[in-house]
C-alpha cells in the first residue's frame, strides 16, 4: 500500500508509521518518515517538536473523552502505537 500524497494530520501519519514499524520510534524518525512518504506537509522549522505536542494533546483529549489512547510515550522523544 502506497502512502504518497495522502496529506494526513500529523497524528494520523504518526499512527500509520508507528503501526507499520511495530516498534517505538524517535519523534525525528517519525517526522522524517512522514515527510519522505508525503504523508504530511510542513513549512515549520521544528516539525518533531510540533508532533510531540500533537501526540500529547491527542492523548489528553482521548483520555478526557474516555476514548482509548493510540500513542504511548516510552522514553524521551520516543513513542509507540498502541494497537487495539
Amino acid at each position: 500500500m502506497g502512502f504518497m500524497n495522502q496529506n494526513l494530520s500529523k497524528t494520523e501519519a504518526a499512527y500509520l508509521i508507528l503501526s507499520k514499524a511495530g516498534k517505538p520510534m524517535h519523534l525525528k524518525a517519525i517526522t522524517d518518515a512522514a515527510l519522505s512518504k508525503g504523508l504530511i506537509i510542513t513549512s515549520g522549522k521544528t516539525p518533531a517538536s510540533t508532533l510531540a505536542t500533537d501526540l500529547l494533546l491527542e492523548n489528553r483529549r482521548r483520555s478526557e473523552r474516555g476514548i482509548k489512547k493510540r500513542f504511548k510515550k516510552v522514553g524521551p522523544a520516543i513513542w509507540e502505537a498502541i494497537r487495539s
